[in-house]
């Protein structure tokens, strides 16, 4: 049996496919190791089972059942290069050699479901299988450093990719903030060459890095997940990464929209709950009607009168032209209003063509 990218929209309806698929591979296995295997994958049933639940099942340990599927992967090995199973394991293949070797199991069975036209989109755990008794492919198992993932055996070793993320992530530590993505690679590939004499592509180092559960690539670049700026907990981290990105004020409601657009993590923020952390913090500053800037630009708090007269205060007599242009540096307002500020308060004299000064404290 032969599935490609060109399969019909006919075939793909249905779990024919995958139905024969399983059949075909199931026949060296008996009735205990099939039932098993098909709900530790949740092949045609809706929920995969743990080893627990399965040993409740038989009345037998977790770890009983482990030996089982264990054996059973393994009588699958052995017979999936005479079974057609073998055109889904060449596609997985394929798929992980052109993405530079490695990839998290997440990601490559979607980009097999995308390159056979959607036909094991209904049972992708049949992919998740093929990847158990692919001979060519090796597990990196889920941990607290890494997601689940693949990579070609031939092609690169655990001891590689280990390495390379443990200088990546040496060296985030010593940056000590975010890096643009294409100078970290670079320096990643430079850092391993140098103390490991290893020549890695810079793809492949890219591919790599995408497996670490302690490194991410964000818009800026990347950072390390413990840090704030690229793992976001709560809603005042958000807004700050926002602000930060668009560099320059914006409306609460356009922030809590931006942080919604951004979809950081799973949890719903409210516009309430936004201009709730922008006025309580010290590092948001309100700079117009409901508009907010970050404190470290130079904005500051105030009327505009005060802000003015904070100006003249330090600057001594300013043209009008520039008075506006500094009162724009630490306010969101109006040019009129600041025209008007001048005009309204006796404070502001005139002293000059467009040229103002400040008569006593404000």
């Amino acid at each position: 049996m032969q599935f490609s990218e060109q399969e019909t929209t006919t075939n793909l309806k249905n779990n024919s496919v995958s139905d024969t698929l399983i059949d075909e591979i199931f026949q060296v296995l008996n009735k205990k190791e099939k039932d098993i295997i098909q709900k530790r994958f949740a092949l045609r049933t809706e929920k995969r089972l743990t080893l627990e639940q399965i040993g409740q099942e038989y009345g037998i340990t977790r770890e009983r059942v482990r030996q089982i599927e264990k054996n059973a992967l393994a009588k699958l090995k052995r017979i999936a290069q005479k079974t057609s199973i073998l055109s889904l394991i060449d596609i997985t293949s394929k798929v992980i050699s052109e993405n530079f070797y490695v990839l998290t199991e997440k990601r490559l069975i979607r980009e097999v479901i995308k390159q056979t036209g959607g036909l094991f989109i209904e049972n992708s755990q049949l992919i998740a299988l093929s990847l158990e008794i692919n001979n060519g492919l090796e597990k990196i198992k889920k941990s607290k450093n890494f997601k689940k993932s693949w990579f070609e055996a031939k092609k690169i070793s655990k001891k590689n990719i280990d390495l390379v993320n443990t200088l990546a992530e040496k060296a985030l530590k010593k940056e000590n903030a975010i890096v643009p993505a294409q100078k970290f690679i670079n320096l990643v590939q430079e850092t391993t060459k140098q103390i490991n004499k290893i020549n890695l592509a810079k793809n492949t180092i890219h591919s790599l890095l995408q497996i670490n559960k302690r490194l991410k690539k964000i818009e800026e670049g990347y950072g390390l997940t413990t840090w704030r700026s690229v793992k976001p907990k709560s809603i005042k981290d958000k807004a700050l990464i926002i602000l930060s990105r668009i560099k320059k004020p914006l409306h609460f409601r356009t922030i809590a929209k931006l942080i919604h657009e951004n979809t950081f993590d799973k949890k719903k923020v409210t516009t309430q709950a936004v201009h709730n952390e922008l006025i309580r913090y010290e590092e948001f500053v309100l700079v117009g009607r409901g508009i907010y800037a970050l404190r470290e630009w130079g904005f500051q708090t105030g009327t505009v009168k005060d802000v003015i007269a904070d100006i003249l205060r330090n600057h001594g007599p300013l043209n009008k032209s520039k008075i506006i242009e500094e009162v724009l540096k630490r306010r969101h307002v109006k040019i009129g209003t600041i025209s008007l500020n001048l005009q309204k308060y006796p404070e502001f004299k005139r002293v000059g063509r467009a040229i103002y000064s400040i008569e006593k404290e404000v």
